[in-house]
């Protein structure tokens, strides 16, 4: 699973990029918000870990785009940051953030806010698959109603013949069965 980072300090940057490579994710690096919306732009990721105070673009604002940005799937976006006032956790939620990891980064933490990622996605993929199939049911019982329309006025249809030809023939008609 691709995972996008978006952090200004090299050091950090570097110590993020290694612990989630040693995870098994393929990491994906952008030095500050502007580079890491690009990179999402250009190949949309499903986790993206950014830093709150970066230059050109913030991680608030990162992660404000990324919302706003038609996807069909879902991102999952922890903002990570020196910030740890409470006022600072509901903002960063309020635009989006799924998870508030402080600095230095806990590596515990990042495993387990990681884990909850990979079930809120698998979950997603799941009800997406899901959507899929019954929109091809859907699909396959409204040709099916469409058939039995078509045969249901081809049976009137001939129904009608059948009346028309036998009510109106002069003589007197009588139909019956093979034993009489």
């Amino acid at each position: 699973m691709r995972v996008l980072i978006a952090e200004d300090s090299v050091v950090a940057r570097k110590v993020l990029e290694r612990n989630l490579k040693e995870l098994g994710y393929e990491v994906v690096v952008a030095p500050d918000g502007l580079h890491a919306w690009q990179a999402y732009q250009a190949e949309p990721t499903p986790i993206v870990i950014t830093d709150w105070e970066m230059p050109q673009m913030s991680g608030i604002d990162l992660c404000r785009a990324i919302r706003q940005h038609s996807t069909e799937r879902y991102v999952y976006i922890a903002m990570l940051t020196v910030r740890g006032q409470k006022e600072d956790k509901l903002q960063a939620l309020e635009v989006g953030a799924d998870a508030f990891l402080s600095k230095p980064l806990d590596i515990a933490e990042l495993q387990a806010n990681l884990r909850v990622a990979e079930r809120i996605l698998t979950a997603e993929a799941t009800l997406q698959a899901q959507k899929q199939q019954l929109q091809d049911l859907n699909e396959e019982l409204q040709s099916q109603n469409d058939s039995l329309q078509q045969s249901y006025r081809m049976v009137e249809h001939a129904n009608r013949r059948f009346a028309e030809l036998f009510e109106n023939v002069p003589v007197a008609c009588f139909t019956v069965d093979m034993e009489g």
